[in-house]
């Protein structure tokens, strides 16, 4: 079994050294460069493990582990849900949107699931915003999530479910972002008429017309009767 050159572990075939020593040695010559173009490293500590690292950029708030562990959580692309209309299929909370704005969503903006659970589709999960904006917000939360699982709280999840809407709500205020609340907006959500229903609400109404105008005809020969007999 080959093995590595420096700390003698196991390595991979047609490598000198193992896969942590490689990765060390990495490090070690992009701080180099760093030096050799004038560049400075900044000395900076995690907000999660409270480790200090050095880094190329004076706000990063965590170090190379915890960035890693923020980016390994799960994401929500293609877990939305579909629904038929008939041209084809489209996504639900989409639908919803736009059947509530009566618009289109223009190619700035997307709609963000405050819970970050895209099954969610209910009008207070439902958050219209510009696009490169949600990015960010994302971001953010992703950090956050991190520091706040680090602190070891007795009921994380809960505990984040709540604070996450309040960072999500702070950040937005902050950063002077315009977001539209789909809840705030009091329009119905359901599906809007199709030819044939509109055809029957229109027959109802008719009927119902009728209906009325004949009760009140009958009300006013009742009436003349009555006059008429004393």
């Amino acid at each position: 079994m080959k093995t590595c050159i420096e700390c003698g572990k196991p390595r991979d075939l047609g490598r000198r050294r193992c896969r942590s020593c490689s990765l060390s040695q990495k490090r070690e010559y992009a701080k180099k460069r760093y030096q050799e173009l004038g560049r400075y490293l900044y000395h900076n500590t995690c907000e999660a493990c409270k480790m200090a690292y050095t880094s190329s950029q004076k706000h990063s708030r965590l170090c190379p582990s915890c960035l890693k562990e923020s980016n390994s959580y799960p994401n929500a692309t293609n877990t939305y849900e579909y629904e038929w209309t008939g041209d084809g299929y489209i996504w639900k909370h989409q639908r919803i949107v736009t059947n509530i704005l009566q618009r289109k969503l223009n190619g700035s903006e997307v709609i963000h699931h405050v819970d970050e659970n895209t099954q969610n589709n209910s009008l207070d999960n439902l958050w219209v915003m510009q696009r490169k904006y949600h990015g960010k917000l994302h971001s953010l939360l992703r950090i956050e999530r991190v520091i706040f699982e680090k602190s070891k709280n007795e009921n994380p999840v809960n505990c984040w479910n709540t604070l996450r809407t309040q960072i999500t709500t702070t950040w937005l205020e902050t950063a002077s972002v315009n977001v539209i609340k789909i809840s705030e907006i009091g329009q119905s959500a359901s599906k809007p008429l199709s030819p044939n229903d509109k055809r029957k609400v229109q027959r109802l109404t008719a009927q119902d017309t009728l209906t009325s105008m004949d009760e009140g005809n009958d009300i006013v020969q009742t009436t003349t009767e009555k006059a008429s007999e004393s």
